[in-house]
């Protein structure tokens, strides 16, 4: 499943010259550029011009226009039709990179393999994740924690119950993002998601209910 959202560094934007140097017309179409190529599937674009001059809807004023914002770009190694904007490339590798660590994660503790969350956040890591891993970090406890808790009536939800939640916010902000594409097979793939979350949520109330 491709991210579906890039971070977007209001103060390094404002503060670049290269930015500050475009008129209201390249900048717009610097950012959709930037967003078509986040939705590909290899986080390239084609290097032809017809093709960025529609993309970026400068159409007939890319002549004029586009030279600043195809700067931006560096032809893909070993693929001369094809151009990235490398800031970018970085961004997505790191949040594959971690996505795919908390995907594997989660795999090994719902199969009874729990790992300990890792103790040092990868330099690597954008803040916000770090804060986020911190978080999930102190979040962890053992079963005798958990099960002290609920028997002195704590009001806050077990934590599986909030890895739940936390998966079913972030599964219908896709499925709201894949619906404003029209994309109708992630559209299902979303919803499909869902009702298995909420059917484990079910499924948990049930197995402690009166606990």
């Amino acid at each position: 499943m491709k991210p579906p959202a890039f971070q977007f560094f209001v103060n390094n934007w404002l503060a670049s010259q290269r930015i500050m140097a475009m008129e209201p017309e390249q900048e717009g179409a610097y950012i959709r550029l930037l967003a078509y190529q986040w939705n590909s599937e290899d986080q390239t674009l084609p290097a032809d011009g017809a093709a960025l001059a529609k993309l970026s809807r400068l159409y007939d004023r890319w002549p004029k226009l586009g030279s600043a914002v195809r700067q931006c770009f560096d032809v893909v190694p070993g693929s001369p039709g094809r151009i990235r904007n490398a800031k970018l490339f970085a961004e997505w590798n790191t949040l594959q990179r971690y996505r795919e660590e908390q995907s594997d994660r989660a795999n090994r503790r719902w199969h009874g393999n729990s790992d300990p969350m890792p103790r040092h956040m990868p330099a690597h890591m954008p803040r916000h994740m770090r804060a986020q891993c911190s978080e999930s970090e102190s979040e962890s406890e053992s079963e005798s924690e958990t099960e002290n808790r609920n028997k002195r009536g704590s009001k806050h939800p077990p934590v599986f119950l909030r890895e739940y939640q936390e998966q079913e916010r972030r599964v219908r902000q896709e499925l709201d993002l894949a619906a404003s594409r029209g994309d109708k097979a992630e559209v299902a793939k979303m919803r499909k998601r869902l009702a298995e979350i909420k059917q484990s949520i079910i499924d948990y109330g049930q197995s402690h209910r009166g606990g």
